[in-house]
């Protein structure tokens, strides 16, 4: 079961998305036995790429003020903001693992 808050569902599908999408772009405009042998680099840097625009987009969705209530009983400022999350991870978060295990496969053989 996918548990997640606001836009945090698209967490999964912007770095599958750039990972489709580019090298098919990519292998559309090179040759075959090129695109074979750098399909790890092409894959690799997509999902890199991928993994940016979670960490800007995030960042983006879940900053903000919010908008502050007072509660009358007790005095107490409340904030009410929306979250973006996927298994209660700030979207901008998933970034950081993404990086972590897709960036050192661009210096493996």
């Amino acid at each position: 079961m996918i548990i997640w808050q606001g836009l945090g569902i698209l967490t999964p599908i912007i770095p599958i998305i750039f990972w489709i999408i580019i090298p098919m772009t990519i292998g559309s405009m090179v040759s075959q036995e090129t695109f074979s042998e750098y399909f790890k680099y092409f894959s690799t840097i997509s999902i890199l790429l991928g993994a940016v625009t979670l960490w800007f987009l995030g960042r983006k969705l879940n900053g903000g003020e919010g908008r502050s209530l007072v509660d009358e009983a007790t005095g107490e400022i409340v904030i009410l903001k929306k979250k973006h999350t996927l298994f209660f991870i700030k979207m901008e978060y998933w970034a950081i693992p993404l990086i972590l295990i897709f960036a050192p496969l661009l210096f493996l053989g």
